[in-house]
């Protein structure tokens, strides 16, 4: 028969842990932490999306030609790593394109 450890809750188990206190009451001791944000502060921040504009939800119907055609362009763009590979993003793409042409 085995024997059970007795179970203690995480803030018992860490009570008495002189690391952990020395982690707490110093900061961050750890080399790679210190070294991960020196780098993060060398970088350069990242620019906010512009115009990002509010979408609604819309349901159509497609035929089945043209929903496999979107599946397909869809994965074929997540393969190649490319951006813009999602179904909405395809769909929203081809009608400001469609819209486009119209207005021309």
């Amino acid at each position: 028969m085995m024997v059970k450890n007795k179970r203690y809750s995480m803030a018992d188990a860490l009570k008495d842990r002189a690391e952990v206190r020395a982690f707490l009451e110093a900061g961050n001791t750890s080399p790679k932490v210190e070294k991960t944000q020196q780098e993060a502060a060398q970088r350069p921040a990242k620019k906010p999306k512009q115009d990002a504009q509010r979408r609604i939800a819309v349901t159509l119907r497609l035929t089945e030609e043209i929903a496999h055609a979107l599946i397909d362009a869809s994965a074929e763009r997540r393969k190649n790593r490319k951006k813009n590979w999602s179904q909405q993003d395809i769909v929203e793409e081809a009608l400001e394109l469609h819209f486009q042409s119209r207005s021309s």
